[in-house]
Protein backbone atom coordinates (compact mmCIF):
# COMPACT_ATOMS: atom_id res chain seq x y z
CA UNK A 1 0.00 0.00 0.00
CA UNK A 2 1.49 3.29 -0.05
CA UNK A 3 1.65 6.05 1.77
CA UNK A 4 -0.83 8.42 -0.36
CA UNK A 5 -3.46 5.11 -0.42
CA UNK A 6 -3.04 4.78 3.18
CA UNK A 7 -3.62 8.35 3.98
CA UNK A 8 -6.47 8.35 1.93
CA UNK A 9 -8.42 5.36 3.50
CA UNK A 10 -7.13 6.88 6.94
CA UNK A 11 -8.69 10.36 6.43
CA UNK A 12 -11.95 8.35 5.06
CA UNK A 13 -12.67 5.58 6.93
CA UNK A 14 -10.69 5.76 10.58
CA UNK A 15 -11.74 7.77 13.60
CA UNK A 16 -8.68 8.90 15.50
CA UNK A 17 -8.87 8.05 18.81
CA UNK A 18 -5.42 8.96 20.71
CA UNK A 19 -5.71 10.55 24.12
CA UNK A 20 -3.70 11.39 27.19
CA UNK A 21 -4.64 13.11 30.05
CA UNK A 22 -3.40 16.48 29.53
CA UNK A 23 -3.99 16.54 25.86
CA UNK A 24 -5.22 19.59 24.31
CA UNK A 25 -8.50 19.12 23.98
CA UNK A 26 -8.61 19.10 20.12
CA UNK A 27 -6.41 15.42 20.55
CA UNK A 28 -9.57 13.43 19.77
CA UNK A 29 -11.21 14.07 16.59
CA UNK A 30 -13.01 12.00 13.57
CA UNK A 31 -13.01 13.18 9.66
CA UNK A 32 -15.93 14.94 10.08
CA UNK A 33 -14.67 17.05 12.88
CA UNK A 34 -11.38 17.74 10.10
CA UNK A 35 -14.09 18.91 7.20
CA UNK A 36 -15.40 21.66 9.63
CA UNK A 37 -11.91 23.01 10.60
CA UNK A 38 -13.07 26.49 8.75
CA UNK A 39 -15.42 26.84 11.42
CA UNK A 40 -14.98 29.50 14.32
CA UNK A 41 -13.60 27.15 16.91
CA UNK A 42 -11.25 25.98 14.47
CA UNK A 43 -10.07 29.02 13.28
CA UNK A 44 -9.45 30.04 17.36
CA UNK A 45 -7.23 27.34 17.99
CA UNK A 46 -5.01 27.82 14.81
CA UNK A 47 -5.05 31.35 15.98
CA UNK A 48 -3.88 29.30 19.39
CA UNK A 49 -1.72 27.48 18.16
CA UNK A 50 0.24 30.53 15.76
CA UNK A 51 0.68 32.41 19.10
CA UNK A 52 1.82 29.41 21.17
CA UNK A 53 3.75 26.87 19.29
CA UNK A 54 5.22 28.94 15.64
CA UNK A 55 7.99 30.74 18.26
CA UNK A 56 8.81 27.49 19.44
CA UNK A 57 9.10 25.67 16.01
CA UNK A 58 10.57 28.31 14.13
CA UNK A 59 13.93 26.18 13.57
CA UNK A 60 12.60 23.07 14.10
CA UNK A 61 13.77 21.42 10.79
CA UNK A 62 10.43 19.82 9.85
CA UNK A 63 8.76 22.83 8.86
CA UNK A 64 12.03 24.23 6.99
CA UNK A 65 11.62 26.91 4.14
CA UNK A 66 7.76 27.08 4.77
CA UNK A 67 6.72 30.68 4.67
CA UNK A 68 5.82 32.17 8.04
CA UNK A 69 2.96 33.17 6.79
CA UNK A 70 2.12 29.57 6.11
CA UNK A 71 2.84 28.32 9.56
CA UNK A 72 -0.55 29.20 11.07
CA UNK A 73 -2.76 27.02 8.95
CA UNK A 74 -0.51 24.15 9.13
CA UNK A 75 -0.21 24.35 12.98
CA UNK A 76 -4.22 24.86 12.58
CA UNK A 77 -4.35 20.60 11.66
CA UNK A 78 -2.02 19.82 15.20
CA UNK A 79 -2.87 19.32 18.75
CA UNK A 80 -0.78 19.30 21.39
CA UNK A 81 0.17 16.15 23.57
CA UNK A 82 1.21 16.94 27.69
CA UNK A 83 3.74 14.33 28.94
CA UNK A 84 5.06 13.02 32.05
CA UNK A 85 8.27 10.92 32.58
CA UNK A 86 7.32 7.24 32.14
CA UNK A 87 4.53 8.23 29.26
CA UNK A 88 4.65 6.25 26.24
CA UNK A 89 3.99 8.03 23.09
CA UNK A 90 3.90 5.15 21.43
CA UNK A 91 5.50 1.18 21.85
CA UNK A 92 6.92 -1.12 19.63
CA UNK A 93 4.78 -3.04 16.89
CA UNK A 94 1.70 0.47 17.27
CA UNK A 95 0.61 1.50 13.97
CA UNK A 96 1.52 5.03 13.44
CA UNK A 97 -0.99 7.49 14.64
CA UNK A 98 0.98 10.49 13.67
CA UNK A 99 4.20 12.16 13.40
CA UNK A 100 5.55 14.06 16.32
CA UNK A 101 7.59 17.25 17.29
CA UNK A 102 9.40 17.45 20.73
CA UNK A 103 8.35 20.83 22.28
CA UNK A 104 9.94 20.65 25.58
CA UNK A 105 10.82 17.65 27.61
CA UNK A 106 12.71 15.20 26.80
CA UNK A 107 11.68 11.91 24.45
CA UNK A 108 13.62 8.48 24.22
CA UNK A 109 13.27 6.15 21.07
CA UNK A 110 14.08 2.59 22.47
CA UNK A 111 14.77 -0.88 20.49
CA UNK A 112 13.87 -4.33 22.03
CA UNK A 113 17.37 -6.55 22.39
CA UNK A 114 18.04 -9.72 23.72
CA UNK A 115 19.28 -8.07 26.63
CA UNK A 116 16.44 -5.49 26.97
CA UNK A 117 15.47 -2.19 25.99
CA UNK A 118 18.18 -0.24 24.69
CA UNK A 119 18.26 3.40 24.08
CA UNK A 120 18.18 4.21 20.51
CA UNK A 121 18.04 8.12 20.36
CA UNK A 122 17.63 10.89 23.06
CA UNK A 123 15.09 13.47 21.62
CA UNK A 124 14.82 17.76 22.69
CA UNK A 125 13.15 20.83 21.44
CA UNK A 126 12.88 20.73 18.01
CA UNK A 127 13.82 17.02 16.91
CA UNK A 128 10.52 15.33 15.26
CA UNK A 129 9.79 11.40 15.28
CA UNK A 130 7.29 8.50 14.20
CA UNK A 131 7.74 9.75 10.91
CA UNK A 132 9.44 6.39 9.70
CA UNK A 133 6.84 4.36 10.73
CA UNK A 134 4.31 6.81 9.25
CA UNK A 135 6.41 6.93 5.69
CA UNK A 136 7.08 3.23 5.68
CA UNK A 137 3.58 2.21 6.49
CA UNK A 138 4.47 0.64 8.45
CA UNK A 139 4.43 -0.57 12.70
CA UNK A 140 6.27 1.19 14.84
CA UNK A 141 9.82 -0.47 14.81
CA UNK A 142 11.02 1.48 18.28
CA UNK A 143 9.15 2.82 21.15
CA UNK A 144 9.18 6.34 22.54
CA UNK A 145 9.02 7.60 25.57
CA UNK A 146 9.12 10.55 28.02
CA UNK A 147 11.65 10.89 30.17
CA UNK A 148 11.53 14.54 31.21
CA UNK A 149 8.63 16.07 31.32
CA UNK A 150 7.39 18.76 28.53
CA UNK A 151 4.98 18.61 25.61
CA UNK A 152 4.84 17.25 21.97
CA UNK A 153 3.40 18.79 18.70
CA UNK A 154 1.34 15.87 16.87
CA UNK A 155 -0.13 15.78 13.86
CA UNK A 156 -2.61 12.54 13.13
CA UNK A 157 -2.44 10.44 10.25
CA UNK A 158 -6.01 12.06 9.34
CA UNK A 159 -5.22 15.32 9.91
CA UNK A 160 -2.62 14.17 7.17
CA UNK A 161 -4.34 13.28 4.55
CA UNK A 162 -7.26 16.53 5.06
CA UNK A 163 -3.73 18.71 4.25
CA UNK A 164 -2.99 16.70 1.15
CA UNK A 165 -6.95 17.34 -0.16
CA UNK A 166 -6.80 21.13 1.56
CA UNK A 167 -3.44 22.22 0.45
CA UNK A 168 -1.63 19.93 -1.68
CA UNK A 169 1.54 22.37 -2.18
CA UNK A 170 1.57 22.77 1.80
CA UNK A 171 1.64 18.76 2.32
CA UNK A 172 3.70 18.62 -0.48
CA UNK A 173 6.52 20.96 0.98
CA UNK A 174 6.06 19.02 4.34
CA UNK A 175 6.39 15.88 2.56
CA UNK A 176 9.47 16.45 0.98
CA UNK A 177 11.15 18.03 4.76
CA UNK A 178 10.24 14.73 6.48
CA UNK A 179 11.80 12.74 3.23
CA UNK A 180 15.12 15.41 4.00
CA UNK A 181 15.19 14.88 7.36
CA UNK A 182 14.45 10.81 7.80
CA UNK A 183 17.16 10.34 4.94
CA UNK A 184 19.52 12.72 7.21
CA UNK A 185 18.67 10.54 10.53
CA UNK A 186 19.42 7.17 8.36
CA UNK A 187 23.20 8.78 7.05
CA UNK A 188 24.10 9.74 10.81
CA UNK A 189 22.86 6.12 11.92
CA UNK A 190 25.43 4.83 9.38
CA UNK A 191 28.07 6.92 9.82
CA UNK A 192 27.82 5.67 13.97
CA UNK A 193 27.79 1.80 13.03
CA UNK A 194 30.73 2.38 10.52
CA UNK A 195 32.91 4.00 13.71
CA UNK A 196 31.41 1.06 16.06
CA UNK A 197 32.52 -1.50 13.56
CA UNK A 198 36.24 0.21 13.35
CA UNK A 199 36.48 0.71 17.23
CA UNK A 200 35.32 -3.57 17.60
CA UNK A 201 37.91 -3.98 15.03
CA UNK A 202 40.99 -1.87 16.66
CA UNK A 203 39.82 -3.70 19.93
CA UNK A 204 40.41 -7.19 18.04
Amino acid sequence: MTLLCHLRDCGLNTTHTESAKGDHPLTCFDAGTLRDWRSDGHRGHTRYMAGYVQPRVKDAALFGGIDESDMPALLGYCYLRTLRPGDAVYRTGDLPAAIYLVLSGRVELRLESPFGQVVKESLALGSSFGDVALLGVQPHSDAAFCVEAGEVLALSVQAFAQLNRDNPALFTHLLLNLSRDVSRRLMRHDQDYTEWVGARSSIS
